[in-house]
């Protein structure tokens, strides 16, 4: 198969604010390696503001983000109404699962 198969290119987007402890200086290094793997899903576990998840260059057909503090989610709401669609309008490219 062929990496077009597993993944389309995208834009990389900047991440809405800093979080303490976030991957946002390995996300240089964690991207190249995401991009050296095929895959057909992505999921991170503790996505934080982003910092992985938003500085990709590679879609594959399924992305599962998620994050254990509830912080995480009172930001996304905090952009809109409802938690899925202010992840969407704050320039995430996935919903909220909790």
């Amino acid at each position: 198969m062929t990496s077009d198969e597993f993944a389309r290119p995208i834009e990389p987007t900047r991440t809405a604010a800093a979080y303490i402890g976030g991957k946002k200086q390995l996300s240089k290094r964690l991207v190249s390696l995401l991009n050296a793997t095929q895959h057909a899903t992505y999921a991170e576990a503790f996505v934080g503001m982003g910092g992985v998840f938003l500085k990709r260059t590679l879609q594959p057909k399924a992305e599962v983000i998620n994050d254990y503090s509830g912080d995480v989610a009172t930001f996304s709401a905090s952009c809109s109404g409802t938690i899925r669609s202010s992840w969407t309008r704050c320039g995430f490219r996935s919903g909220v699962s909790r």
